[in-house]
């Protein structure tokens, strides 16, 4: 009977865990799936307190960094540390099996001279159950059942137990990583910002004195000299250009962009945009055809940046469209946005390469049709800014035609 009694528990931890996994693909911290497990597992173990230690990344301190209880006074709290070596915990960690001690009364006369014993029992516990916490990297720290009864636990809770903590060494380990990233992208994002705006200067004095030379301030320029200039002023513009990109990248990137929204007419500023490009259309023959639909609801949007986003947006479909072919910027409205794209007759875009889109200097294999150069970062930037809008971006592309679009949300 009490076999039996035993795999019920562990199928209804199961089954309990099961509900908690599906809601870590919502977002769920390390510290809220432990509060949930506290919650929902009293059903299956007994404990009136748990606990999550961690190791640091030298294997040498453990810290608490979690605790709940049935009652108010603890004095293990959060951010409580001990030296690794030379304790009990050590012992866990080396052989990767649990702890059970079903009267800390007696271990602490043994071990007068640990310290968390003294302070657990000072809580009121009398047994407790310390599991290691395991990844694929190595030990990462522990969880600890505590109970205020003594011989609470028995070998036979102990499957139940370490499938618990499977399952939140797993978590943690995530967690962890995810902190190192976020860590590693801020460092470079200031890295690439301080660079970027330290070229910014030299190269702006470098394109105002290649200006005053070229429009004859220091003297006449024979033919060669203007050809060799403007090949000069050609890659101080582009370099410029990437320079400003990157500062636009690590602004919005850092959470620092700041969005001075106001109720606009979305295409009014896409006609304006429009006729900003037309030069750079008439330089490759190409006929920019406008089509907006009539009665187009106003948005709530920041003038400058969604201009920007309708910027790069044309200038994306013209640079890979072919000499004497059309672009159709369109404006629609469709059910709660309003949809913004442009089309073009261009180059299929590879299955391969699809996934570069709308990512920092994701370059494709297809070329600009004109030798134009290409950063990378334009159609990164608008996805960015739309998203800050809390809008959408999208594709298509066959044999015949592209479309790049955004989705903003709008009000009837």
């Amino acid at each position: 009977m009490l076999i039996e009694d035993e795999k019920n528990k562990i199928l209804k931890a199961d089954k309990l865990f099961s509900l908690i996994l599906k809601e870590i693909n919502t977002g769920l911290t390390p510290n809220d799936v432990l509060d949930k497990i506290y919650e929902t597992f009293r059903e299956v173990i007994p404990y009136d307190r748990m606990g999550c230690a961690l190791i640091d990344d030298k294997n040498e301190v453990v810290t608490s960094k979690w605790n709940r209880a049935d009652y108010q006074k603890k004095f293990i709290l959060h951010g409580y540390s001990a030296f690794l070596n030379g304790t009990s915990l050590k012992n866990i960690v080396d052989s990767g099996n649990p702890r059970i001690i079903n009267d800390l009364e007696e271990y602490f006369s043994k071990h007068p001279d640990s310290k968390s014993t003294q302070l657990i029992l000072k809580e009121g516990i009398r047994s407790s159950l310390t599991c290691p916490l395991v990844s694929m990297n190595g030990p990462v720290g522990f969880l600890f059942f505590s109970s205020k009864e003594k011989e609470t636990y028995k070998n036979e809770h102990v499957e139940i137990y370490m499938t618990i903590a499977d399952e939140v060494s797993v978590i943690i380990e995530k967690s962890r990583l995810l902190e190192k990233n976020m860590e590693l992208n801020e460092l470079k994002n200031r890295f690439i910002g301080m660079a970027a705006h330290d070229l910014r200067n030299p190269l702006f004095i470098i394109s105002s004195y290649l200006s005053m030379i070229r429009r004859g301030k220091f003297g006449n320029l024979s033919p060669k000299l203007e050809e060799k200039l403007e090949l000069i002023h050609e890659t101080a513009t582009h370099m410029q250009d990437l320079v400003e990109n990157i500062l636009d990248v690590n602004i919005i990137e850092s959470g620092e962009m700041k969005l001075n929204l106001e109720l606009l007419s979305i295409a009014e500023i896409f006609n304006e945009k429009c006729g900003e490009q037309e030069l750079f259309a008439i330089e490759k023959s190409i006929e920019i055809v406008r089509d907006f639909e009539e009665k187009i609801p106003n948005v709530m949007i920041d003038r400058s940046r969604i201009g920007q986003a309708i910027e790069n947006l044309v200038s994306n479909a013209l640079k890979y469209s072919y000499s004497g072919s059309k672009i159709f910027c369109c404006v629609r409205h469709e059910d709660n946005y309003i949809k913004v794209s442009v089309q073009n007759k261009g180059q299929e875009i590879p299955e391969a390469d699809r996934n570069k889109l709308f990512q920092n200097f994701g370059k494709t294999s297809v070329r600009p049709t004109g030798g134009e150069k290409s950063i990378g970062l334009g159609l990164a930037i608008m996805k960015k800014i739309v998203e800050s809008h809390g809008g959408t971006v999208g594709f298509k592309s066959n044999k015949i035609e592209n479309e790049f679009y955004f989705l903003l949300p709008c009000k009837d």
